[in-house]
């Protein structure tokens, strides 16, 4: 019998971040970086093969956070599809692939010739909207100071050029601290609004400051003057300042940058991380205290890696990118079901007995098989079963009833959305011919 099952593609019901969460996860020691290195690498292909054979030909391996886990390179693999949650940075001239938390892309200085300084007065403007409207400058000639709380007890201003967005996680990272709200009391002390890079203590212990590399060089920048209702015009950093910025990459990577290989532009992509492998270095086997006894006989700590799959998050992400308007197309390595047998009038004796027939048949030969005799319309049989999307469609139906040939002889209906085809095959035959396309089924691997 049929069993009870709806599936649906993850944009409308939204099965990525459920309660459950399957995990596959391996762990691999070696003795050197090197040695690390190289099965990292193995890794990697392996897992292009296997999110292929799942039907994810899109999935890329994307540079990515460390975060919790630690250690100092990592890949998230990434499902590029416009369901997905993450933003993805490309550039399709080199290749470069990178979750925009981390995305990396060249910024030129666009204020490149110095002027004066110049104090005005800005009542009521705290934005650099307020200001440009005030003003008639873009936010390209704004040096914009974005304050945040460190959940160390600390205060962050980080400055970024004004047409940019701060990224929060290269922000924490550098502060390695995570970020809070900054509090009232600090925000009014620093004249929120109107902060400004002239005259800050960089020395001081309650905050921290940092520039982003997109200011660097800039000649001729709005800045606040650190007093409420006034900006300075014209402020050159390497001109002004009292003191020499860090500048660090802090900002949110955007559509159109300049790739830092210089030959092309940032795209921003959707994407749904489905895996991801790290080098941990040692950061776990010195925790656990883990040595080996080395060829020059003295104890050493190995090194670490660890590869993941989210088994929870593959299902419905390989649905997302295998449907049609009709239900699920199921790449025959992760079918749950590879033959879908449409027994459309059970009440028929020789119908009944075709389909449970070739139904066992398959069984002995290890394929799994879903049977649908319930007493329905073709039109609900036939609608369900596009819904399930099973690789391999069989349908016992009129032309089998109408046909007075012996059993063996009758017609029946095999056809397959995945494979794109529809024959009409004896009954006798029936068997030979489904398991020679499961056999020979294509399997697409992209890398």
């Amino acid at each position: 019998m049929l069993p009870v099952l709806v599936l649906t593609v993850i944009r409308n019901i939204h099965l990525i971040r459920v309660r459950e969460f399957v995990m596959k996860d391996a762990y691999s020691f070696h003795t050197t970086k090197e040695d690390l290195h190289a099965y990292y690498e193995k890794v990697k292909r392996a897992y292009y093969r296997m999110y292929a054979r799942m039907g994810m030909q899109k999935a890329v391996a994307v540079e990515g956070d460390n975060g919790m886990m630690g250690g100092k390179i990592s890949h998230e693999f990434t499902l590029i599809c416009p369901a997905g949650e993450d933003v993805i940075a490309h550039c399709p001239a080199c290749g470069y692939y990178a979750n925009s938390e981390v995305g990396k892309s060249v910024v030129k200085p666009y204020n490149t010739q110095p002027q004066p300084l110049q104090y005005i007065d800005t009542p009521n403007c705290h934005t650099v909207e307020d200001v440009c409207n005030l003003t008639g400058k873009q936010p390209i000639n704004f040096a914009k100071a974005v304050i945040y709380g460190l959940k160390d007890g600390r205060h962050v201003i980080a400055f970024v050029r004004g047409d940019y967005d701060v990224e929060e996680r290269k922000l924490e990272n550098y502060c390695k601290s995570e970020l809070v709200d900054a509090s009232e009391e600090f925000l009014k002390r620093m004249h929120a609004g109107s902060v400004g890079a002239m005259g800050l203590d960089v020395n001081a212990k309650d905050y921290i400051v940092v520039f982003d590399l997109s200011l660097k060089d800039e000649r001729c920048l709005v800045c606040g003057a650190n007093e409420d209702g006034k900006h300075i015009l014209n402020v050159d950093f390497n001109r002004d300042l009292n003191y020499t910025p860090e500048y660090v990459d802090i900002k949110k990577v955007r559509e159109g940058d300049e790739c830092t290989c210089g030959r092309g532009k940032i795209t921003l992509q959707k994407g749904v991380e489905v895996g991801n492998i790290f080098e941990l270095d040692t950061k776990y086997t010195q925790t656990m205290n883990m040595k080996f006894i080395d060829a020059d006989g003295k104890a050493k700590t190995p090194v670490m890696g660890c590869y993941g799959i989210g088994i929870t998050r593959a299902i419905p992400s390989i649905v997302e990118v295998n449907h049609d308007d009709r239900g699920i197309i199921w790449p025959m390595e992760v079918a749950p079901y590879k033959v879908h047998i449409c027994i459309l009038n059970a009440k028929d004796k020789d119908m009944l007995t075709a389909g449970l027939e070739l139904e066992e048949e398959l069984k002995e030969k290890g394929i799994d098989v879903i049977v649908d005799d319930r007493k329905v319309s073709m039109g609900v049989m036939l609608s369900d079963a596009d819904l399930l999307g099973a690789p391999i469609r069989v349908i016992i139906g009129r032309d089998f009833a109408n046909s007075t040939d012996e059993l063996v002889k009758k017609p029946i209906e095999v056809s397959s959305k995945l494979l794109n085809f529809k024959k009409m095959v004896e009954f006798g035959d029936a068997y030979d011919f489904i398991t020679k396309l499961l056999r020979e089924s294509p399997v697409i691997l992209n890398k």
